[in-house]
């Protein structure tokens, strides 16, 4: 067994702009996202004020030992079932960070969880099928997998 990580959530705030964008933009993270393209500082400032404001969306830092090390993004598609994204700092990639977001994440919606994975995202799926989602179906090159809280 692996050491265990402890992560902490605070809400994302606008001193997180520059952050976000320098994890969005990384070469690792695009490959992995829906829109590979590099995102201009403007258009996700647009984005970023968006999701801070948005009722329907939740906007996590996931920090360890007061040090930022990843993102975790909820976006609410019905009063019962939420969408969940993940982004681990380049930096700490590799380290289980990203199965301890997950595993720690979930726990703060109830509902249905759903997270679409790029099927080439060999870490993101371990990821995902280590902190209890199932896979749903393979479609377009995303596995798209849920998991129930209740």
């Amino acid at each position: 067994m692996g050491k265990q990580i402890n992560i902490h959530f605070r809400k994302a705030t606008f001193d997180d702009s520059h952050l976000l964008f320098r994890w969005r933009n990384d070469e690792m993270t695009r490959k992995n996202s829906r829109n590979p393209e590099l995102v201009s500082f403007d258009s996700h400032l647009k984005w970023f004020k968006q999701a801070l404001t948005d009722p329907d969306r939740i906007l996590l830092i996931a920090e360890t030992s007061s040090m930022a090390v990843a993102t975790i993004r909820f976006h609410r598609l019905t009063p019962d079932n939420w969408e969940m994204s993940w982004t681990v700092a380049p930096e700490f990639r590799g380290r289980g960070i990203g199965k301890a977001v997950v595993k720690t994440g979930v726990s703060l919606v109830e509902g249905e969880i759903q997270a679409l994975v790029k099927t080439h995202n060999a870490a993101s799926i371990r990821i995902a099928e280590r902190a209890g989602f199932k896979r749903i179906l393979e479609k377009e090159g995303y596995l798209l997998f849920s998991l129930r809280r209740q």
